[in-house]
């Protein structure tokens, strides 16, 4: 038995930047060909993080992936 760990690029941010208007902003990043899903992280200065949440491809269109986390 034999298999293939193929390793693929982190994707590339959108969105947001800078300072943010709400409290609950929509993360943008760019699709990444044969990504079968992604995790976003979101951490501050305190030791628990803010987010850890994982997202099927289903949140992507061929130009753009977008989450607004509750």
């Amino acid at each position: 038995m034999s298999f293939q760990i193929q390793t693929l690029p982190a994707p590339q941010q959108v969105g947001p930047s800078g300072l943010s208007a709400t409290n609950q902003p929509t993360y943008r990043w760019l699709p990444v060909a044969g990504a079968t899903g992604y995790s976003l992280w979101v951490d501050d200065a305190t030791p628990a993080p803010i987010i850890r949440q994982s997202y099927s491809t289903s949140v992507c269109t061929a130009t753009e992936c977008a989450v607004t986390p509750n």
